[in-house]
């Protein structure tokens, strides 16, 4: 019969002591690995290419795009974003931001503004990747506008 009650031990394992602390180090190229801030844009650059392919309608994904967890984050956010090229060109808007339709921003890397009678806030990052410059802009809704307030 148990009596419900329980003994933990706790042992020194002194032959694997004392354990040595390892600094982090971080990858160089020199390594063959990308730093890590280069990695990330190989990864979201990949991301907006799986994206591209994508087709329309209720079956637009297929196997491959539920593995890039990087284009599944993009694709079903519900904040809009876009990614502009550097000479202005769209490359890549997901169905939020085609529903919100605000049109390309050359401002600031961060503002709330309205439009259509909602608040919203946008913010921007510019990225170079290789030699190609681009703008991401993420634009999130922030809700009606109080009663008797306009933008």
């Amino acid at each position: 019969m148990s009596t419900g009650r329980w003994q933990i031990e706790i042992v020194e394992q002194v032959d694997q002591l004392p354990v040595v602390w390892h600094p982090w180090v971080q990858s160089t190229t020199s390594q063959g690995m990308e730093p890590p801030n280069e990695m990330a844009k190989i990864m979201f650059v990949s991301a907006l290419k799986l994206l591209a392919n994508r087709g329309e309608g209720p079956f637009a994904w297929a196997e491959p795009f539920y593995q890039d967890p990087i284009a599944f984050l993009l694709d079903t956010s519900s904040d809009a974003i876009n990614l502009w090229g550097s000479s202005g060109e769209l490359l890549y808007c997901n169905r939020s931001a085609e529903r919100l339709g605000t049109g390309r921003y050359e401002g600031k890397a961060w503002e709330v503004f309205t439009f259509e009678g909602r608040r919203y806030e946008r913010r921007c990052c510019s990225i170079r990747y290789g030699n190609v410059g681009y703008l991401l802009e993420v634009i999130g809704d922030r809700g009606e506008l109080p009663v008797g307030e306009s933008g």
